[in-house]
């Protein structure tokens, strides 16, 4: 969107057990977790339902901050955001 950012998002979830774990094993985060200690038991229950079956699946998102920042025309999304949160006010 024009001086908004991004406003839309999506994805496709990996249903297969197999797929998830080479994936997990390859990411960057996964690496860092075994320089902390960690390893890939730690996703075992994630991948045990995995493997019970799951079913393809996709989502989206819509930034209705961004949108409405548009909208309104601001350059600042602080102005289109109807109830703030950050470290000084969470909600």
């Amino acid at each position: 969107m024009p001086f908004g950012g991004e406003s839309v998002g999506s994805a496709a979830r990996v249903h297969l057990a197999d797929e998830m774990e080479k994936r997990l094993k390859h990411s960057r985060m996964f690496q860092r977790l075994l320089t902390m200690g960690g390893s890939i038991d730690d996703f075992g229950w994630y991948i045990a339902r995995l493997k019970e079956g799951s079913v393809p699946h996709a989502g989206c998102g819509f930034g209705m901050a961004r949108i409405i920042q548009w909208i309104m025309g601001s350059g600042d999304i602080r102005e289109a955001v109807t109830f703030p949160s950050n470290k000084e006010n969470v909600i």
